[in-house]
């Protein structure tokens, strides 16, 4: 038996989470990934690559982004939701 480096509380030696608060042991866990950036994609492009990178960002596929995208644009009237597809295609740095 092993002390939990977190709440104190005895567990297994072979444990890799405590099951008294949850927290895990091993180094892999502790640490956190870095955040992901919403970037324009360079291979997944039609137009600017605003879908092919918010797909990547949001792990969808890249088709599904893209009928959604027409279909919000279409849906907005045409102008206003070009209007915001433009303005992000400035403003979100290529990869």
């Amino acid at each position: 038996m092993k002390k939990c480096p977190f709440c104190a509380e005895n567990i297994e030696d072979a444990a890799i989470k405590c099951k008294h608060c949850g927290e895990f042991l091993t180094p892999n866990h502790q640490q956190s990934s870095p955040p992901k950036k919403f970037t324009r994609s360079i291979k997944d492009r039609q137009f600017s690559g605003v879908c092919g990178g918010f797909a990547a960002y949001a792990n969808l596929d890249v088709s599904l982004v893209r009928i959604l995208t027409f279909l919000g644009i279409l849906f907005t009237g045409v102008l206003p939701g070009l209007f915001a597809y433009i303005v992000i295609a400035m403003m979100v740095p290529e990869a």
